[in-house]
């Protein structure tokens, strides 16, 4: 049985394999303002959401860009 499911490690993570930086994926400047950041960051993670027809790696995505531009922001 264990022999049947070792394929799945080699699979690469989707997630790790976009190299957008936070910017990028917040359609912003790195120099824009927390108002701008927070306004796109709400604005991509409705549109991107599973349930209004987003893909659950796309809502991460916008997670993860905006976990990242705050703590560059707090840095």
């Amino acid at each position: 049985m264990q022999q049947a499911f070792t394929g799945f490690e080699a699979l690469p993570n989707p997630a790790q394999n976009e190299n957008k930086e936070w910017w990028d994926v917040l359609e912003c400047r790195r120099d824009a303002s927390l108002r701008v950041i927070e306004a796109n960051y709400k604005r991509i993670r409705f549109d991107k959401h599973p349930d209004r027809g987003g893909s659950e790696q796309e809502f991460i995505q916008v997670q993860e860009a905006y976990k990242a531009a705050m703590s560059e922001r707090n840095s």
